[in-house]
């Protein structure tokens, strides 16, 4: 699996659609299983700056979302910034999927790069 940067606008609600499937192409039945993701500074950090919210779209095909509120991406904290410019803030960020049999796969990983907000 290769990482995925997302981008994301601090303040705004943020939703990522996704669908797991396997090797030959088909969609994974996830009914039985549990997804959760993490937004982290950094991978190694200790304090979850942020968790995603898990939305079921179509979970026997394997589809479904994460999501964060418009007040949980308003709470990551972006670097402090002495120009008009917007410098995007990086975390680290990863969602995985928790089977039944307690196989636990990470489908997706990478940077969250973060821009600050202006109106608060």
């Amino acid at each position: 699996m290769a990482d995925t940067n997302l981008d994301m606008d601090q303040g705004t609600s943020f939703r990522l659609d996704l669908q797991v499937l396997d090797s030959a192409g088909a969609p994974v039945n996830l009914s039985t299983a549990t997804m959760e993701g993490q937004v982290r500074k950094t991978a190694s950090s200790s304090t979850v700056e942020a968790q995603f919210v898990i939305v079921n779209v179509d979970l026997p095909l394997g589809k479904f979302a994460v999501t964060l509120s418009a007040s949980a991406t308003s709470a990551l904290k972006c670097n402090p910034s002495n120009s008009a410019q917007r410098v995007p803030t990086q975390f680290a960020y990863d969602v995985e999927v928790h089977y039944a049999d307690g196989t636990v796969n990470r489908i997706l990983s990478g940077v969250i790069n973060v821009s600050p907000e202006v109106t608060r």
